[in-house]
């Protein structure tokens, strides 16, 4: 049995062990031998209106690698992405410290 007749099918959209999806989209010049394709790399080649050449990369500006939200995504060359990965990682603890404080301050102003 293959795709939608086989019991575990999940509509050609799984998702790896390190948190990224694959789309299914055999037509993709780029599909992989099971002609899925990385979820985040399709979106962001449908926001720019062209493919990703080989030196770019497509990061998660959260962090997260399921939100593939073309807001979500950027498209940047392979050196500049190791340049801001660190930046934007203390960026994101930052945030986060402000946000543990906002909530502390709320958590007071309820009692």
């Amino acid at each position: 049995m293959k795709r939608e007749k086989h019991p575990s099918w999940k509509g050609g959209r799984n998702t790896d062990g390190r948190g990224y999806i694959h789309i299914l989209k055999p037509e993709h010049p780029n599909a992989d031998s099971r002609g899925y394709v990385l979820e985040h790399r399709s979106v962001a080649e449908q926001a720019i209106g062209r493919q990703l050449r080989d030196d770019e990369v497509v990061h998660h500006l959260n962090g997260i690698k399921g939100d593939n939200r073309p807001e979500n995504l950027r498209v940047m060359r392979t050196g500049a992405h190791r340049h801001w990965i660190p930046i934007l990682q203390e960026r994101i603890r930052f945030l986060e410290g402000e946000l543990k404080k906002c909530q502390q301050s709320a958590m007071e102003l309820d009692c």
